[in-house]
């Protein structure tokens, strides 16, 4: 996801957030799933103009979750829940002074609805909409202290793609 921000005062944010995401589960009568995985993910805000500052954000770890699959006549309708444990750590040089590179833990959820429809035998269309909400707030840094900060992420994603079926 990529997000650029102008304002009135000449400065510019920008925002970059990546994801990888392994998962395995188990479906139960076509429409009822269990599922597990990891996920990491990185991400880049960078200020220009007045208040220039790179800050990197990091975060991984392990979720669960389960779906309900509704078939349609055009395709398939899922919805899913996933909790999930992760560790972040920030590196910025402005907001944190030397060479701090604080770590915490935290955890939350996702939530998203999905619409697969199969355009041939082996290839489909798909949509989702997507909610995670996370909050890392016992952040120590690199010698252990605690640093007073709480970094809530909370994004909504549309995405759209064509996937193949083998």
């Amino acid at each position: 996801a990529n997000v650029n921000v102008n304002d009135s005062f000449g400065n510019t944010a920008g925002f970059n957030k990546d994801d990888i995401r392994f998962s395995a589960g188990y479906i139960y009568r076509k429409q009822y799933m269990l599922f597990a995985g990891y996920q990491a993910s990185t991400a880049q805000l960078v200020y220009t103009g007045n208040f220039a500052e790179t800050l990197d954000y990091d975060s991984d770890g392990a979720f669960i979750g389960a779906g309900y699959r509704q078939p349609l006549t055009f395709g398939d309708l899922s919805l899913n829940a996933a909790y999930s444990n992760r560790t972040a750590t920030i590196n910025s040089t402005r907001l944190l002074p030397g060479d701090m590179q604080p770590e915490s833990d935290g955890s939350g959820f996702t939530i998203d609805a999905a619409l697969k429809v199969p355009l041939t035998a082996l290839l489909g269309f798909t949509t989702s909409l997507n909610y995670q909400s996370f909050e890392y707030s016992d952040w120590r840094d690199f010698y252990g202290n605690p640093v007073p900060l709480t970094t809530p992420e909370k994004l909504t994603t549309l995405r759209f793609g064509i996937y193949a079926s083998f």
